[in-house]
């Protein structure tokens, strides 16, 4: 089990977790903690070589924030995106694909607190007034069996493309607030 210990060697983070591993963003402190999983040669945008993972988050002071039951994070426009329900898209062969740093999944989006904002949206936007989010659509796999001369190809090619189908948009402003008015006129605050 993995632990953090102080300048002083006192312990910060208890030596309970399985994975630790700190966040490459400059302007944040947080920690990455998971359980089980198994390394593999393969590697992803969030956890390295570590597959099938469960991951959960600590704040600077080492309190835990969000618990573990995400397979990825990212930190993105001062807020944390804790990714579900999906897997990396880079999984295909030799562990690349154009998409290799997208997940396949659904996200929930939790402020630096820790505290959940919106839940279950597909890919988040971030323009200079507005945040979007799209909730619906899919990542759907192609893969190739056979070369361009028709030989049956052991190590299958994947590849990925995204297919809106019946997707939904909520747009927010930068105060996270509906861009639409209610029929009292009134903006939805989340």
């Amino acid at each position: 089990c993995l632990g953090i210990l102080d300048e002083l060697g006192n312990e910060y983070v208890p030596t309970i977790y399985e994975h630790l591993m700190f966040a490459d963003e400059k302007d944040s402190d947080f920690v990455f903690f998971g359980f089980h999983g198994y390394e593999d040669d393969e590697s992803n945008f969030f956890s390295g070589k570590i597959s099938n993972g469960v991951w959960g988050c600590l704040n600077s002071r080492g309190e835990r924030i969000i618990d573990a039951k995400y397979d990825c994070f990212k930190i993105q426009d001062g807020f944390i995106l804790g990714g579900r329900d999906g897997r990396m898209l880079g999984e295909g062969q030799d562990g690349h694909t154009y998409y290799e740093d997208e997940y396949g999944g659904v996200y929930d989006l939790y402020d630096f607190s820790g505290h959940l904002i919106i839940g279950g949206f597909t890919s988040f936007y971030d323009f200079d007034d507005l945040y979007v989010f799209q909730f619906g659509g899919h990542w759907k796999e192609d893969c190739e069996t056979e070369d361009e001369w028709g030989n049956y190809i052991y190590d299958y090619y994947y590849s990925y493309h995204f297919e809106k189908s019946n997707s939904r948009w909520l747009v927010l402003d930068k105060g996270l607030r509906s861009v639409m008015k209610t029929e009292k006129g009134e903006r939805h605050q989340f």
